[in-house]
């Protein structure tokens, strides 16, 4: 005695299979994409959790003048927020909180690091020649936007900085795995 079991027939198993490997293809490939451009969209809209770090007296920043400041050496046993090294550029143009300025001194182009040329009252990149206005403003050159501005605040008189790093090549502000 034999039973008829109803057969898929070949054509229509090689069709079933074939759809399911190209479902499986556009699953992936969706998975990657949301994996590649979600954390990058949720860092663009949430703060940074870098604490912010103390910097230096206000009143030791010469007025009307750009400063390139580094961050003190850690002290103890504590977290390291800003990688040795590191250093910002600060400018108090009178009183006040509103009068101070703090940008990063990384390049938005390649993560070169931009130096003050008074005689030119401009940042310049030394590897491709891109040059900023005193405000960071984008003047020339390759970088994609202008310079980036770190947060800050003032308490008890010393100016305390939130070092974020940014992608660089990039014409909006994203910031990077380690901010």
């Amino acid at each position: 005695m034999t039973q008829d079991t109803p057969q898929l027939p070949r054509r229509r198993f090689l069709a079933v299979c074939i759809q399911a490997s190209l479902a499986l293809v556009a699953l992936i490939a969706i998975a990657v994409g949301v994996d590649y451009y979600v954390p990058s969209l949720r860092r663009r809209f949430t703060r940074s959790k870098a604490p912010f770090l103390a910097l230096c007296p206000v009143t030791d920043l010469p007025a009307g003048k750009w400063n390139l400041v580094a961050f003190p050496a850690p002290k103890g046993e504590g977290k390291k927020p800003a990688k040795p090294g590191h250093s910002v550029w600060v400018r108090r143009d009178g009183d006040g909180v509103e009068s101070l300025r703090v940008f990063s001194p990384v390049c938005p182009h390649n993560g070169c690091d931009l130096a003050w040329k008074v005689d030119r009252s401009a940042f310049v990149c030394p590897c491709h020649g891109g040059t900023f206005d005193a405000d960071g403003q984008l003047k020339s050159g390759p970088p994609p936007r202008g310079m980036d501005p770190l947060e800050f605040r003032v308490e008890d008189g010393q100016l305390l900085v939130q070092w974020v790093e940014f992608e660089t090549g990039s014409s909006g502000r994203v910031r990077t795995e380690s901010s």
